[in-house]
């Protein structure tokens, strides 16, 4: 995780940074003071997430007064995904302003698939076209770090708006799963294991869960949901 360098600094009503604004103009909000587990959370998400060739916003560290930050960037424009934006894909017209259509797919089945956090943060990045990001830090249950199979609904892909999205990418869906699910593989867990034993007083509880992912018969059922779901739209 890089080291943040601001240019400039914004501070709140209570004297604290906030805002960051680097060298190359980019903006990024201060979240949390860094811990063990916070950071350990974070880079095995967005290891996650970057294997499956999903964008998320950068994030960065900044140190403050002897402390040290978690900073994630923002993007002016950016909008949480919700199910009252389904207007901006009423149409097949306005469905063509967003580009790479796939990874918000892609973002569904990693909280399927990898339900170690609560389902992931999904925004719309303006630009040209509207293309997908996911933000750099999990949503955390109050119980912390665990696995807890999903299904369809609990990661939000039977609301309404999010079928009608899929909808016109109905012909391509068993595609992009098949693809997600060969990167699915045997490397991959180990990879994310040596990850894991970086963090020596986290290791075992999070092995524990992440192999869980790994188990062929939760696979292949998660699998099954989605191939049924799309079968459905």
């Amino acid at each position: 995780m890089q080291e943040l360098s601001p240019l400039t600094i914004s501070n709140s009503v209570r004297k604290n940074p906030t805002v960051l604004f680097t060298k190359t103009r980019a903006k990024y909000l201060l979240n949390v003071p860094v811990n063990e587990t916070n950071h350990a959370d974070s880079e095995l998400y967005c290891f996650i997430y970057h294997h499956f060739k999903i964008a998320t916003f950068n994030k960065g560290i900044f140190s403050f007064q002897g402390k040290k930050y978690l900073c994630s960037e923002e993007i002016d424009g950016s909008i949480l995904l919700h199910e009252w934006l389904s207007f901006q894909w009423a149409s097949k017209r306005n469905f063509s302003r967003f580009i790479r259509t796939k990874s918000l797919f892609d973002m569904f089945l990693v909280d399927l698939f990898f339900p170690l956090f609560k389902p992931s943060e999904k925004w719309i990045v303006p630009g040209v076209k509207d293309q997908f990001r996911i933000h750099p830090f999990p949503v955390l249950r109050d119980n912390g770090f665990f696995f807890e199979a999903k299904n369809i609904s609990a990661v939000g892909l039977n609301d309404p708006s999010i079928k009608s999205f899929f909808r016109y990418m109905k012909s391509d869906l068993m595609m992009f799963l098949e693809e997600f699910t060969e990167l699915h593989h045997e490397k991959f867990k180990v990879d994310l294991k040596y990850r894991i034993s970086l963090y020596s007083e986290l290791r075992n509880q999070y092995w524990g869960a992440v192999q869980q992912c790994f188990d062929p018969a939760f696979i292949n059922y998660s699998k099954a949901e989605v191939e049924n779901y799309i079968l459905q739209l």
